[in-house]
């Protein structure tokens, strides 16, 4: 019901939405990397195959006691199976 993954390459949300995921979940801040898109970017992509998104970045220095109850509410609320990133 949930997988973790590496950076979503734009040319692959197709390919998890066939996969069968229904959400997926950003807790990379935009702008982390130079080849990373933004998390407006891949969630029209994602919106437009029927996956929903929610962007919960998590910063480079740990997640702190409010992300963890942000991410367990995302668990909760978002459709199953989810890819979060």
């Amino acid at each position: 019901m949930f997988t973790v993954a590496t950076q979503v390459d734009l040319a692959k949300i197709g390919k998890i939405a066939e996969t069968g995921y229904k959400a997926i979940v950003c807790n990379r801040p935009d702008g982390e990397g130079a080849d990373q898109p933004g998390f407006e970017e891949m969630s029209k992509i994602a919106r437009d195959l029927g996956l929903r998104t929610v962007y919960t970045p998590i910063a480079l220095t740990g997640a702190t006691e409010k992300d963890h109850a942000a991410f367990a509410r995302v668990l909760e609320d978002m459709p199953k199976p989810i890819l979060a990133y």
